[in-house]
C-alpha cells in the first residue's frame, strides 16, 4: 500500500512540474513575441546645465549606439520629472529621494550623491548658517528638489522661512545679482554650473554642524564630508574648500513607473553599468553599492538585476501564470495531499524545535540588550550631573554633541529587532531629549545677557 502511495505521489509531482515548465515556456515565448519596449524613449532631465542633465545626455548617447531613440524633456527638477513619469508622458526620470512621493514610480538604479552646498559670498559676513537670518538667499525653482533639501537644512537649524529674504530661482543668478548673499544648493560635484560658482574666489561653503543628527531625522540625507579643494586647489589662491566640510548628501534617483517593460529597464541598466559610461559619469555609485545606498520602491527588473539571486521577480512572474492556470492544479492538488500531509506534520516537530531554541536565545538577548543599555543611560546620567557645574558656552555646546553621540552609538549597537516597542529604550530617548533641551536651555540663557549687549 506505502509502494502504491508512492507512486501515485512520484506521478503527481511529475505533472505539477511538467505544468510549471509548459508555464515559463508559454510565458517566454509571449515576451518574445511582444517585448513592450517604447518606440520613443522620453526622459525628464532638469536645467540644461546641471548634472541631471548631464546623466541624461549621457545616458541617451549610450542607448542611441544600442539602436534606441532617446528624447530628453528639459524641467525644472525633481517635481516636474515624478509628474511626468507618473502621467505617462516620460518613461524616465531623475528625481532626487525624499522629496516627492513615489506614487506609482519604480526605482531603476540611484544614479549619484547629491550634496548639500551652503554657499555664501565671502564678503558677506555669513559665517555660520543662524546669520542667513534676514539675507537674501535663493532657494531653487519651486518644483526642484533644491528646495525641499533647502527647507529641511533650515527647519533643522529652527531659522523659519519668513526670516530670510527668499529668492526663487537658479543659484547662479548669484553670479549676476550682487543683492544675493547665499544659496542653498543640493547638487552632484559634476553639476558644470557649479563648478563655475565655486571656482570664483567670491564665494565660500558653510559647513552643516550636526550632520549627524540632521541624517538621523532625515533617512534620505547621508552625513558628508567634502574634501578641501574639491572645487578650486591653487598654488597662490585661497582653496574651495579652505578646508574638509562637514554636510549632507541625498541620491538622484532614475526612475520609471512600476508597470515600465521589463525589457527597457534591463536595456537602460545595461548601458548605465557599461565599461565605458562609468568613464565618463565619474561619481555613478558603483553597482556593488546601489542595493545598500537605496530601500526605496524597486522596479521589479532592476531588483533582480542588482541581486540576481533575489528570485522574488522571477517567482512573481512564475505565479501570474500559475493563476491563469489554477483550475488544471486543483486537478492536481487531491493527489499530493497525502505527502503533504506527512511533510507538515515532521514540519511541525522540526517547529516545536525551533521554537524552543529561539526562546533560550531571545532570553539571552534581552539581558544582553538590558546591559548595553544601562551603561548609555548611566553615560546621560554622568552628562545631567555635569550639567549644573557647566557656565561655558562652548562647553555646553561639546555637551549636545556628546548626547548626540551617545545617541546615535546606542542606535548603531542596538538592533532593530530589539529596538521595536521596547519600553526602556523609548525612556533613553526621552532622557536623552530632555537632557538635550536642557543644555539648548542654559545656552539660551547665557546667550541672551551677549544679544543685549548687542
Amino acid at each position: 500500500m506505502t509502494g502504491s502511495w508512492g507512486k501515485w505521489i512520484g506521478r503527481a509531482l511529475l505533472l505539477v512540474l511538467a505544468l510549471l515548465l509548459a508555464t515559463v515556456a508559454l510565458r517566454t515565448a509571449w515576451m518574445a513575441m511582444d517585448d513592450g519596449m517604447p518606440r520613443e524613449i522620453r526622459m525628464a532631465t532638469g536645467k540644461p546645465a546641471g548634472m541631471y542633465h548631464f546623466y541624461s545626455e549621457t545616458l541617451q548617447q549610450a542607448l542611441q549606439a544600442r539602436g534606441r531613440k532617446v528624447v530628453l524633456r528639459s524641467t525644472e527638477g525633481t517635481v516636474d520629472n515624478a509628474e511626468l513619469v507618473h502621467d505617462k508622458q516620460a518613461e524616465l526620470g531623475i528625481i532626487q529621494a525624499g522629496v516627492v512621493s513615489l506614487r506609482d514610480i519604480a526605482v531603476i538604479a540611484p544614479l549619484a550623491r547629491e550634496i548639500v552646498h551652503v554657499i555664501v559670498r565671502s564678503n558677506s559676513g555669513i559665517r555660520r548658517i543662524s546669520d542667513l537670518r534676514g539675507k537674501h538667499v535663493v532657494f531653487g525653482e519651486p518644483a526642484s528638489g533644491m528646495r525641499s533639501s533647502a527647507t529641511q537644512i533650515l527647519n533643522h537649524y529652527r531659522i523659519e522661512l519668513a526670516e530670510l529674504k527668499v529668492h526663487d530661482g537658479y543659484f547662479m543668478d548669484l553670479l549676476h545679482d550682487k543683492k544675493l548673499d547665499a544659496a542653498i544648493v543640493t547638487a552632484g560635484f559634476e553639476n558644470k554650473d557649479l563648478q563655475t560658482l565655486l571656482d570664483s574666489s567670491e564665494f565660500t561653503l558653510l559647513p552643516i554642524d550636526g550632520a549627524a543628527a540632521l541624517a538621523l531625522k532625515h533617512p534620505h540625507f547621508q552625513r558628508l564630508e567634502i574634501p578641501k579643494g574639491l572645487y578650486r586647489e591653487h598654488a597662490t589662491q585661497q582653496a574651495t574648500p579652505e578646508w574638509p566640510t562637514e554636510t549632507v548628501a541625498t541620491t538622484a534617483l532614475l526612475v520609471c513607473r512600476h508597470d515600465a517593460p521589463a525589457v527597457m529597464v534591463r536595456e537602460v541598466l545595461d548601458a548605465l553599468y557599461d565599461n565605458d559610461l562609468q568613464e565618463k559619469l565619474s561619481g555613478l555609485l558603483p553597482r556593488d553599492e546601489v542595493l545598500r545606498v537605496t530601500k526605496q520602491r524597486w522596479h521589479k527588473e532592476a531588483r533582480e538585476y542588482f541581486d540576481p539571486f533575489d528570485q522574488i521577480g522571477y517567482m512573481a512572474n512564475v505565479m501570474e501564470s500559475l493563476a491563469a492556470l489554477k483550475d488544471l492544479f486543483w486537478a492536481t492538488g487531491g493527489l499530493i495531499g497525502m505527502a503533504y500531509i506527512l511533510w507538515r506534520k515532521n514540519q511541525r516537530k522540526q517547529r516545536r524545535i525551533l521554537l524552543r531554541e529561539r526562546r533560550v536565545l531571545r532570553q539571552k538577548n534581552s539581558q544582553l540588550f538590558k546591559d548595553q543599555l544601562d551603561e548609555f543611560l548611566k553615560e546621560t546620567i554622568v552628562i545631567e550631573r555635569e550639567l549644573g557645574q557647566v557656565h561655558d558656552v562652548k562647553a555646553l555646546e561639546e555637551m549636545l554633541e556628546k548626547i548626540s553621540e551617545v545617541k546615535l552609538r546606542a542606535l548603531n549597537e542596538l538592533t532593530e529587532e530589539t529596538l521595536r516597542g521596547n519600553r526602556m529604550f523609548l525612556i533613553f530617548l526621552q532622557q536623552c531629549g530632555h537632557l538635550s533641551q536642557a543644555v539648548r536651555g542654559k545656552i539660551w540663557l547665557l546667550q541672551v545677557p551677549e544679544k543685549n549687549l548687542e
